[in-house]
């Protein structure tokens, strides 16, 4: 029998089947970033940060941002590039967002989703030592840090309250865990378990042995990855929520409670 990514079930979100899947702003996509950027300002920024140069020194050239993008119920920042190999242009940045309203200890706050964040090397070849992650088309392009660092720069322009996300694998949830924590106080100690014992194996081994289902608990159930809302707190509320005593004891005390192992095949 599979064991479900257990805690969140437990803990009152006090969200509607709708707000579950977002409270969704009915809008056309444009080529802002969040709606309220422009193209050219985030290419800039992205520029100082030195993500481009980045790009750069693995042949792209040419940078544009696709203007003729739409989306329903959310923006979509696309990054273009032509590449010196074959004069051919490729996608190397997909940036999905939408706002939601969702339930805060019986308030409705504004969230800002982070739906989907891609940056791949589409002329990129995986090395033998960093094979690809579940669901990886393409090798990275090294550049998540920046690109991470600017979209927080323009958070403050869209008035969100919390900035969140639903890690469809275990290894978007590493990556995000170094500024968000799970909402639930359960789910992030279990998590923290995940990472304490199976991280020493690697990142690609372990999402691949979460997703494969071959990581087991102390009685030798499957464990399985279930996506729950991981957040970047932005306000005084919402970050106080994670700094309670109630918060922190709950995460210790399931991180103490579940050990995990990988089975062999």
């Amino acid at each position: 029998m599979k064991k479900k990514f257990e805690g969140a079930d437990d803990l009152d979100w006090s969200l509607s089947e709708s707000e579950l899947t977002g409270t969704l702003l009915n809008h056309e996509s444009s080529a802002l970033l969040f709606g309220v950027v422009e193209g050219e300002t985030v290419l800039e920024e992205l520029r100082d940060l030195g993500a481009i140069k980045k790009l750069e020194a693995r042949g792209y050239r040419e940078f544009r941002v696709d203007k003729r993008t739409r989306v329903q119920h959310g923006d979509r920042f696309l990054l273009w590039a032509v590449h010196e190999s074959d004069g051919s242009e490729y996608l190397l940045c997909d940036i999905r967002t939408r706002f939601a309203e969702i339930d805060w200890s019986g308030t409705k706050i504004k969230a800002l989703f982070w739906e989907w964040l891609g940056f791949q090397d589409p002329k990129g070849t995986f090395a033998k030592d960093r094979p690809p992650l579940p669901g990886q088309e393409y090798p990275g392009l090294g550049v998540f840090r920046e690109c991470t660092r600017m979209l927080r720069n323009h958070i403050g322009k869209t008035n969100a309250d919390v900035i969140a996300a639903v890690p469809e694998y275990f290894h978007n949830a590493w990556l995000y865990s170094r500024t968000f924590c799970f909402r639930d106080p359960k789910v992030e100690g279990q998590f923290r378990a995940l990472v304490r014992d199976l991280m020493p194996q690697g990142l690609a081994a372990t999402s691949h042995a979460i997703h494969d289902g071959r990581v087991v608990d102390e009685q030798g159930e499957i464990f399985e990855w279930k996506p729950h809302h991981q957040v970047f707190p932005l306000t005084p509320d919402t970050k106080a929520h994670f700094g309670t005593d109630e918060y922190q004891k709950m995460v210790q005390y399931s991180e103490r409670t579940f050990r995990f192992s990988t089975k062999n095949s």
